[in-house]
């Protein structure tokens, strides 16, 4: 269980909580499932354009160039950490609401 996968399962219990929905609704957990399987695909679809780009020797231009932007882009590095610490994503909507005061993430 990753960061993301914890944020998504709060905000699920969170928003059946606020509906009065059952915590062990079929529906609001099917929708859980279904966003983190697609984050995870794409990850996982990344990961692997990452690997084949630094396995071929060819592309090495293009990767130090890639690199090079991403450093210099200063809002895409930043969504690029948001992202992969879990603090943004595809879920979002209950803990961004906050009507507690409690939210366990600030954002910035």
């Amino acid at each position: 269980l990753g960061f993301a996968d914890a944020r998504a399962a709060v905000e699920t219990i969170a928003s059946c909580a606020r509906s009065g929905l059952d915590l062990g609704d079929g529906a609001s957990w099917q929708r859980y499932g279904d966003l983190r399987l697609a984050e995870g695909m794409a990850w996982s679809a990344s990961l692997e354009l990452i690997r084949r780009a630094y396995a071929s020797e060819a592309l090495s231009g293009a990767r130090f160039m890639g690199v090079s932007v991403m450093d210099q882009v200063s809002p895409v590095k930043s969504l690029l950490v948001r992202v992969a610490s879990g603090v943004s994503g595809a879920y979002g909507g209950a803990l961004d609401d906050d009507e507690w005061g409690t939210a366990p993430m600030s954002r910035k």
